[in-house]
């Protein structure tokens, strides 16, 4: 529906898959950002260099000229689309943006502005709906800043957790609880960092496997010894969530990447290894 010189439009919509692609992007010329509220499900973007979860309440700032794919779950969505030049007041924030997820206060009663805009715009008058446009996009700026500065508070919290977990990986009492007393932080802020990780736990967990696989290769030690030595309770364990992450026995997978030359190898080339040589060859064995 218009709404002035922007569009804005409701849905409801499960599993459907969207794909904007770059020839698409090249040919329609759709210079806009679409401003999309998640009233409730989920809406999952890929970008093609970031994936993009957007939960309920929350908001995403798409740029439309570059190509995307798009998945609803259960969704209840929406979407403003607003012309590029119209936010040209806005922040540094999309500069560059392919996607942003704004959340917080100001993300939230944007959120419920736009679900009241959309049961309202066909009873807008053309003055109404212009200034009814002008309004929502400084509550948009508005939630853009509070997200830039949420967004460094967020990665000096980050950066904060990581060191710590970094430093005491090793310790099998390390958990979430610790983590609380010893940084700070709230519960819900530790959570929202590590939504995406599975929890603070599943962080700790992919750490710790991660610091296993090296040493796998590093060195000779039994598994049982290396797995007590980078937190886990048990070699079973540990044999069981390396599996579960890495589709690979740990003994199977040291017989098979371990060579003479393994404790040459730099770590940063062992994280290229594990993210993208590993799941290549093992597709390539089965």
């Amino acid at each position: 529906m218009r709404l002035d010189d922007s569009l804005i439009y409701q849905r409801w919509i499960n599993d459907v898959e969207h794909k904007r692609s770059s020839a698409r992007a090249k040919k329609d010329g759709f210079d806009h950002f679409v401003v999309t509220a998640v009233l409730s499900g989920t809406l999952e973007v890929d970008t093609q260099g970031s994936q993009l979860t957007v939960p309920s309440q929350t908001i995403s700032v798409l740029d439309l000229s570059y190509p995307m794919t798009t998945r609803a779950r259960n969704a209840h969505i929406v979407t403003l689309a607003v012309a590029r030049d119209r936010l040209s007041e806005t922040t540094a924030a999309l500069v560059g943006a392919k996607g942003l997820v704004l959340e917080g206060t100001m993300a939230t009663f944007l959120t419920q502005h736009l679900e009241q805009l959309a049961i309202s715009a066909t009873n807008l008058q053309p003055n109404e709906a212009r200034q009814m446009v002008e309004v929502t996009l400084s509550m948009l700026f508005a939630a853009i800043n509070s997200h830039d500065n949420y967004s460094r508070d967020r990665s000096k919290n980050f950066c904060l957790i990581k060191n710590y977990v970094e430093a005491h990986l090793t310790e099998r009492d390390l958990g979430l609880d610790r983590i609380i007393v010893e940084t700070g932080l709230s519960r819900a802020t530790i959570y929202r960092q590590f939504r995406q990780n599975g929890g603070v736990s599943g962080y700790i967990r992919d750490r710790r496997l991660r610091r296993l696989a090296i040493e796998l290769v590093k060195s000779r030690e039994p598994l049982a010894n290396l797995a007590f030595d980078v937190g886990f309770a048990s070699a079973a364990h540990a044999s069981r969530s390396f599996y579960d992450k890495y589709g690979i026995r740990p003994g199977e997978y040291r017989k098979t990447f371990h060579t003479p030359w393994s404790n040459d190898i730099p770590e940063a080339l062992m994280d290229v290894f594990l993210k993208e040589v590993l799941p290549q060859q093992l597709v390539e064995r089965h």
